[in-house]
């Protein structure tokens, strides 16, 4: 009786850790990809608002698709006279967030 207690408590736990790795390994822990259309770099005037600074950016998820209404406009950043850093931030359905 004992015996058969430990092999079905061994398979029981041999089970759960495979049940465990298998949810570890397939959770979505990737952040989307932030895309700019070549045709939008290099165009800051000051001034700008949000929106204008997000037309021509996009974000793609792998499992999600498109997330690009999780784009916000993170920071702009003055380098000097005539450099300007615009950090843009977006996430998925997973809360994984990227910046570019």
């Amino acid at each position: 009786m004992r015996k058969w207690l430990v092999v079905l408590m061994t398979a029981a736990a041999v089970g759960a850790t495979g049940l465990l790795g298998w949810m570890y390994v397939s959770q979505d822990r990737k952040g989307p990809e932030i895309t700019i259309d070549e045709s939008k770099k290099g165009s800051y005037t000051e001034g700008m608002t949000a929106e204008e600074l997000l037309d021509g950016v996009k974000a793609t998820d792998d499992k999600d698709g498109d997330v690009s209404d999780s784009l916000t406009v993170e920071s702009v950043y003055e380098v000097d006279d005539s450099n300007v850093v615009v950090t843009y931030v977006a996430k998925d359905a997973s809360n994984n967030i990227a910046k570019l």
